[in-house]
């Protein structure tokens, strides 16, 4: 069957043929690059699906815990954040005490 496709070719000087065949490997290249591309592309795309479904995921349980607001984790307060800076004499009582044993 490739003889009737190469029939067209029949008569055609040397040198067209060379870039004929130059042509047909250009495009073979191109198609295989398409496929690698269209791959690609279909990669990307379930990839950002999954993206979707996180950010969804995430969204719905946001939604779950601006009901409940009691379930998220709450900031420490301030008087408790300045409790690690403080400079009492507590503190340096504590400090010079010999270590518990283990």
């Amino acid at each position: 069957m490739s003889w009737v496709v190469e029939e067209w070719k029949e008569g055609l000087s040397p040198r067209v043929l060379q870039k004929i065949q130059e042509l047909e490997s250009q495009v073979d290249k191109l198609k295989k690059e398409r496929q690698q591309r269209q791959f690609q592309l279909e990669s990307l795309e379930v990839a950002l699906e999954k993206q979707k479904q996180k950010v969804m995921e995430i969204l719905r349980l946001d939604g779950r815990l601006a009901e409940h607001p009691l379930a998220w984790p709450s900031p420490v307060p301030a008087p408790c954040r300045s409790l690690g800076s403080c400079h009492c004499p507590q503190r340096a009582e504590l400090s010079a005490c010999p270590p518990l044993p283990s």
